[in-house]
């Protein structure tokens, strides 16, 4: 129902409600005009129904007029820009502690490449207003062969990867390291959890099929273990801060 509807309706409920209740004020006339036409309990729910209608109409006025959240929170995500780096590595350090890369490498790294990190935000939306709240991100590394080799030897660990190590946006990568994902429990992570898995298989699997992480929590090695990754090393296999491996179909 469109805007100009919904004003009609409103307009004719708090018309008739006022009216209705102002018919008790000619009862008497009526009364004397047509005795006995009009039964005493229709004029005892006249007013009742009048101001049922204009109470309706009033709240129906408000619907339209003030602002309704929407009652289940919208999740976006896209590409971080450089002044959410900051936002990221904080948020990042709550969760992984010393992990996390120091802000000036996270920095090289964007300047090298600007689709590495991907954040999400919690939206609510009124019919005026729109608020937000960061909830979440993740990211995707595009490395080099050697990087690769430095991984898997120990000389590095995804949090030391220098320039070097990092494919620009418009060269295919060896491979792709995921290098975190996290965002608050509940919906946030569900919904980060398919937005990574959605990239992957549709941006990143059409450039290189290899892809490496090195889980740090229990709630990552569970995700590692869910989408079928491996250790590099079999002797690792289950443990945390391994290196795991999984090649895309």
């Amino acid at each position: 129902m469109n805007q100009t509807k919904k004003n009609w309706i409103v307009g004719i409920l708090i018309t008739t409600g006022p009216i209705l209740v102002g018919l008790t004020a000619v009862q008497t006339s009526v009364n004397a005009m047509w005795p006995k036409r009009v039964p005493a309990v229709v004029w005892t729910f006249i007013p009742i129904a009048g101001l049922f209608i204009l109470g309706l109409g009033v709240l129906l006025w408000l619907i339209v007029r003030i602002p309704i959240p929407t009652l289940m929170p919208a999740y976006e995500c896209y590409r971080a820009k450089k002044s959410e780096l900051e936002l990221i590595r904080d948020y990042g350090v709550q969760w992984f502690g010393n992990e996390v890369s120091p802000l000036n490498r996270m920095s090289i790294w964007f300047e090298r490449n600007k689709n590495i990190f991907t954040v999400m935000y919690r939206v609510k939306r009124t019919k005026v207003t729109k608020s937000r709240k960061f909830v979440g991100y993740y990211s995707v590394i595009p490395i080099t062969e050697p990087a690769v080799v430095k991984l898997k030897s120990n000389e590095i660990t995804g949090a030391g990867f220098l320039e070097e190590h990092i494919e620009p946006s418009n060269v295919d990568p060896y491979a792709i390291y995921v290098g975190a994902i996290v965002a608050q429990a509940g919906l946030a992570r569900g919904n980060i959890r398919s937005a990574l898995h959605n990239e992957i298989t549709n941006v990143w699997a059409t450039k290189t099929k290899r892809v490496f992480t090195r889980p740090v929590s229990k709630h990552g090695l569970r995700l590692v273990e869910d989408y079928g990754f491996t250790a590099v090393d079999p002797a690792n296999s289950g443990k945390l801060q391994s290196l795991y491996a999984k090649e895309l179909d």
